[in-house]
């Protein structure tokens, strides 16, 4: 089903996440057209600071500009 997404998908993936392995985000990002991965460093499996917030904010932002109506 993966091969088959045609939506452009983006996936923000901590370096440090203890919970799903960056490997995996990096397999999964492989299989599905159009889809980015961003892996923030410092960065577990939550963030609670404003900076990392911030950081996603602006990845957000820019993968959300960049879609095509």
């Amino acid at each position: 089903l993966l091969p088959a997404c045609q939506v452009r998908g983006l996936f923000i993936h901590g370096e440090l996440d203890p919970l799903m392995c960056v490997e995996g985000a990096i397999e999964t990002v492989k299989i599905i057209p159009h889809a980015n991965l961003i892996i923030i460093p410092g960065m577990g499996h939550m963030f609670f600071n404003n900076e990392l917030e911030q950081i996603l904010a602006h990845h957000l932002l820019e993968h959300f500009g960049s879609i095509q109506q």
